[in-house]
């Protein structure tokens, strides 16, 4: 997918993003001529270049890109199609939405017709957006810079895909509201930004007031409180935009209905902890300011009632503000007079002005949020007048505001009919005004206001305040009622003004709409990563070629080493390998590291591949393997991020091996959770810790869970206890607590085997300690249904409590999100440090650690103080894309003696000019030949830091830095073996049982057939999407144990015959196996397996 947009220097800009078709994800790796292009026509260059054999289809589907998302997975793609300008700020456009397309692509089912979620949804007229200026943010609005998906953005589930791949300026923002511009003259503008916040109130008040309230789950159950609350937050938030010759002046302001409380909530504490986080994390981290008013619009009749009280004042990290309320009738809408006292006379505390630019000479102090208890209607009076009064005080500045016809005496035909005595002695009881809040009455003519303001500003100004609200915020409902005329009647009363009844029409969105067009179903998809983004660090081509997508076999000999380096730190979920058939006695085998560590992922299992009957793709899902299976331990430095793999395969004599692809991702979320550490060694007392279980006890979700205590107690870890469990002859699917969880039987209960009833409680795995639950409820994912007799015994149990009390036994496994991705504009001289990595090197001689080669890839990012320490240090720098290097810097830190220090580096088939800057920084300039720039292309450089006197010295390095240029690839043709047929060997076919509840397959052996030799196992791959993972094959005769052989099996894509050769020629007598199905899902149906010898 090709997306072209404007980049931060105002300049066109071509993102090309990677869609994987099977795992629908999406992936943009920031790189200068390869995922960014100044160009489209740079673009097709490239990929015609690069993909030679397919044909590339132009499709414009529009000119704005609003986002992405998977629905039932289709991919979703939604553009602005038509829009219209209607407005100029800070010399940047504002455009309005007139039009959208969407385009779909079926992945499984291309041909089969589906149904447009977004086609019926209409856009048009109540959404803008601006290219490259940040306009949710308040003014004065960022320019050239990505703007973070914020509670006004309206297609932030349409973002996320983005957002993971650094690439938000590919899409614009859409803002709900409106934007209105008056031109005074050539010079002077008035401008109203409208932006209504995109939530709905089951997001965050309400589910916390629900929780505060402590309401059991059954009561939400029955009066239905647990259902999303199909309503949007009345929150509006307005602008008031006043360009002049002296600059931008602006001032906002809010607006909305409830969760800003009132009486008798102002009394529950609790209540008031949830205001104040609302008020904090939505208004006051929005602003700058110190002063902050909250006002309460409330009818008269609650004073009669004695059901308010007048004032709160509230401190909340060092932000003051006040909360007061303002009283009104229905029928005579006096609330401006009850409001008007409370603005200060200070204007310094009203506007933020903006100068030169974007320069801010001062900034606004005072923000109101206007609360409406009722049909919100009297807010958008107050929000009308609330305009009025600014431009009023900016009409002191400038005088070409101001109504020519007015006369500073209040003019003779204005009545004081509606001046109400009455009211004005209540305002003065109730609300208790100081002085100190009092305005200056004379300096804005309040009487005037209170009558007409077209006496005091120019008409027209009032004709497009009151066009302005009146006709805005109609773009959304819930219901049929039209609130315009309310409006009308309500700003025509306070004007004393009649206004025509036409208003523009625009049919409202219903709320069902918004809330699939909020909230999409999305899923963060891992996805293949292509060859593009995969570079090797080894000089043979025919490494390359097997991360190509050319279909390429290479025949080794004994050992193959391939060394990868991804574009940007991922976490790899799987490796796809295409096997084809080999011969048994050459088999091979091959494991995998990541980053720097050399500790294997497969490191305490056999790490056979399969043999298959055909040319056949498998994939090793790692991160399944590692939530699935309890055969080994994982392994904390294969959980995180990482830019190096390390892929090595082995065989007796010779093999054969064919492409490789990686399945990465890059988390949206922070994750981890705790697993037992290790304490014990393998001699340890087993009885001790192991609770005779048997699967019908009826205590034996109480033995278990006190079996889960011991086990964290002793530090007996999963993999050990499934190999103890083994040689005792028990399942470890019977003790292994989380398998039990996720195993489910038809209206069963999956402890006890009891039936259950509707009303029977919800419960899920505690994400965070997978060795208890917590409660839940039918809806949450991963929830499931148990009897109240085992929820009681869990409740008993208090697991969270010993999870504090034993939290040192425990150790974290996990990853943050990590983005250091770097785009880059400068397409000739790029900053290759920012995507390159420090890899260790392979010579003895050289002393380097991989902690400290961790530590050294921070000086390629930014400058830090890396000590290094020795007399020969070595490392080598790999790049992320093959590149040519123009230019190194290495900055050493000045109080370092480097009399002794000599720094040296080598280039491919290239000259180096040696130069030293300073003191303490080093330069390495390479002399490019354009006659011969292919040779000067490389994918890694060393770098030796060497003692001259052949004494250990010692000095830190703060910065590295890369100059150079990439190259892409072209894609190389290689050549595909006749490989050996499936090999024909003698198949033993033994009977056996299956256990359901123990999940085991026992095969009984004659008893004059002990001393058969088994070298592997053969089964028929039936159902790809279903079948299991993680084996273990047990040995026995007279019950009692002689071997064991691990399994670990990859998922195929098609049905297939495969043999898995076992490590190890089994020659031990025995006269029974029994496989152990250890997969930690729902349900097995185990393989028909025979035996191969």
């Amino acid at each position: 997918m090709i997306v072209q947009t404007l980049s931060q220097n105002n300049k066109p800009l071509t993102y090309v993003f990677t869609i994987d078709q099977k795992s629908q994800g999406i992936f943009n790796g920031g790189l200068p001529n390869i995922d960014i292009f100044a160009t489209i026509q740079d673009a097709l260059v490239f990929l015609k270049k690069c993909y030679p054999k397919h044909t590339i289809i132009q499709n414009e589907i529009g000119k704005f890109l609003i986002g992405a998302t998977f629905v039932d997975n289709v991919l979703s793609i939604l553009t602005v199609s038509l829009y219209e300008k209607i407005s100029t700020i800070l010399n940047h456009d504002i455009y309005l939405v007139k039009e959208t397309k969407s385009k779909l692509i079926n992945f499984y089912y291309p041909n089969v017709k589906i149904r447009n979620l977004f086609s019926d949804l209409k856009l048009s007229n109540i959404f803008f957006f601006s290219p490259n200026m940040d306009i949710t943010s308040p003014f004065p609005y960022p320019r050239h810079k990505i703007p973070k998906p914020n509670i006004f953005c309206w297609n932030k589930q349409f973002l996320k895909l983005f957002a993971i791949n650094n690439a938000l300026s590919a899409c614009v923002i859409l803002l709900c509201g409106g934007f209105y511009n008056y031109q005074l003259d050539e010079l002077s503008s008035i401008t109203i930004v409208i932006k209504r916040i995109a939530k709905l109130t089951s997001d965050n008040f309400q589910e916390d007031k629900n929780e505060i309230t402590k309401e059991s789950e059954k009561d939400k159950l029955e009066n239905g409180k647990n259902e999303s609350i199909h309503e949007l937050i009345n929150e509006i938030e307005y602008e008031l935009i006043y360009q002049s010759d002296a600059g931008y002046f602006s001032h906002i302001w809010r607006r909305g209905g409830p969760p800003i409380l009132l009486y008798p909530e102002m009394h529950n504490d609790l209540l008031c902890k949830i205001m104040q986080k609302y008020i904090f994390h939505e208004i006051l981290s929005r602003f700058s300011n110190t002063n902050s008013s909250f006002v309460a619009l409330v009818p008269e009749m609650a004073i009669e009632l004695n059901k308010i009280d007048t004032q709160y004042f509230y401190l909340s990290d060092n932000h003051y503000y006040k909360f007061f309320y303002v009283l009104f009738n229905e029928d005579d809408p006096n609330i401006i007079k009850n409001l008007l006292p409370r603005f200060p006379s200070d204007n310094n505390s009203y506007f933020t002005k903006v100068v030169k630019g974007n320069e801010i000479e001062s900034i606004q102090s005072l923000v109101f949020r206007l609360n409406d208890s009722k049909l919100l209607e009297h807010s958008y009076l107050v929000s009308f007048v609330i305009s009025l009064i600014l431009l009023l005080k900016l009409s002191k500045l400038d005088p070409k505001l101001k109504n020519p016809n007015h006369q500073e005496n209040k003019p003779e035909n204005i009545s004081d009919t509606k001046n109400d005595n009455n009211s004005k002695d209540k305002m003065e009881n109730n609300n208790e005004i100081n002085n100190n809040q009092k305005c200056d009455i004379d300096e804005l003519n309040t009487e005037f206001i209170q009558e007409n303001p077209c006496f005091l500003l120019k008409e027209n100004i009032v004709d497009f305040l009151c066009k302005v609200f009146i006709e805005s915020e109609s773009f959304i409902t819930g219901k049929i009622i039209d609130k315009r005329n309310i409006r009308k009647d309500l700003i025509g009363k306070y004007l004393s003004k009649s206004f025509k009844s036409n208003f523009t029409v625009i049919k409202p969105l219903s709320i069902e709409q918004i809330t699939e067009f909020l909230f999409p179903i999305h899923k963060n998809h891992c996805y293949t990563l292509d060859s593009q983004h995969i570079s090797c660090t080894s000089k043979q081509n025919f490494k390359q070629l097997l991360l190509k997508e050319s279909e390429f076999i290479h025949k080794f000999q004994t050992k193959c080493k391939i060394n990868c380096m991804f574009s940007e730190p991922f976490i790899v979920y799987g490796i796809a390998l295409l096997l084809i058939p080999q011969n048994y006695q050459n088999r091979p085998r091959f494991n995998i590291s990541f980053g720097n560590g050399q500790a294997e992922f497969f490191s305490s299992v056999p790490k056979e591949l399969p043999i298959v009957d055909k040319k056949e793709w498998v994939t090793y899902n790692l991160h399944e393997i590692t939530k699935t299976s309890v055969q080994f331990p994982p392994n904390p430095s294969n959980i995180c991020f990482s830019s190096f793999v390390k892929i090595l395969f082995d065989c007796p004599n010779s093999a054969f091996i064919g492409n490789i692809k990686f399945l990465v991702k890059q988390p949206s979320k922070h994750f981890f959770k705790y697993v037992i550490k290790k304490q014990i060694s393998n001699d340890y007392d087993y009885e001790s810790i192991s609770p005779i279980i048997e699967a019908n006890d009826h205590h034996y979700l109480m033995k278990l869970i006190e079996f889960e205590k011991n086990r964290i107690k002793s530090g007996f870890i999963d993999s050990q206890f499934c190999i103890r469990n083994i040689e005792n002859m028990k399942s470890p699917f019977l003790y292994d607590f989380k398998a039990q969880c996720i195993q489910k039987y038809d209206n069963k209960c999956p402890f006890c085997l009891n039936d259950l009833k509707s009303d029977f409680p919800f419960v899920k795995l505690n994400p965070v300690l997978e060795y208890c639950v917590i409660p839940s409820n039918k809806k949450q994912k991963n929830a499931f249904q148990i009897c109240e007799e085992c929820y009681n015994v869990i409740l008993e149990s208090k697991f969270e409590q010993f999870f504090n009390e034993n939290k040192e036994k425990l150790t974290i496994v996990g990853s943050q999100i990590k983005k250091n991705k770097n785009i880059v504009y400068n397409y000739k001289n790029i900053q290759l440090n920012k995507t390159s990595e420090f890899l260790l090197s392979n010579f003895a001689k050289f002393q380097f650690d991989f902690k400290i080669a961790n530590e050294l890839n921070k000086c390629l990012i930014k400058k830090s103080d890396v000590k290094l320490e020795g007399k020969l240090i070595g490392a080598t720098l790999c790049f992320a894309f093959p590149a040519v290097v123009n230019k190194i810097t290495i900055t050493l830190k000045e109080k370092d003696s480097e009399a002794f220090l000599e720094i040296y580096t080598k280039f491919k088939n290239s000259n180096i000019v040696f130069t030293k800057s300073s003191s303490t920084t080093y330069e390495f300039l390479h002399q490019e030949h354009e006659s011969n720039t292919s040779n000067e292309i490389i994918s890694k450089c060393p770098i030796f830091f060497a003692s001259t006197n052949k004494n250990p010295i010692s000095f830190t390095v703060q910065r590295i830095e890369v100059l150079g240029s990439f190259y892409p690839l072209t894609e190389i043709s290689g050549g595909i073996p006749e490989s050996p047929k499936f090999p024909k060997m003698r198949i033993i076919k033994i009977e056996s049982t299956w256990n359901k509840l123990l999940r085991t397959q026992t095969f009984e052996i004659n008893s004059q057939n002990t001393n058969i030799r088994i070298k592997g196992i053969r089964f028929q791959v039936t159902d790809i999407h279903q079948m299991p993972h993680s084996l273990i094959i047990g040995f026995y005769l007279a019950n009692e144990f002689r071997y064991h052989q691990s399994v670990i099996l990859p998922s195929f894509n098609n049905k297939s015959n495969v043999i898995i050769p076992f490590n190890t020629d089994l020659i031990v007598p025995f006269d029974k196996i029994v496989i152990y199905y250890l997969d930690r899902i729902c349900s097995i149906k185990p393989f028909d397996i025979q035996f191969v010898s």
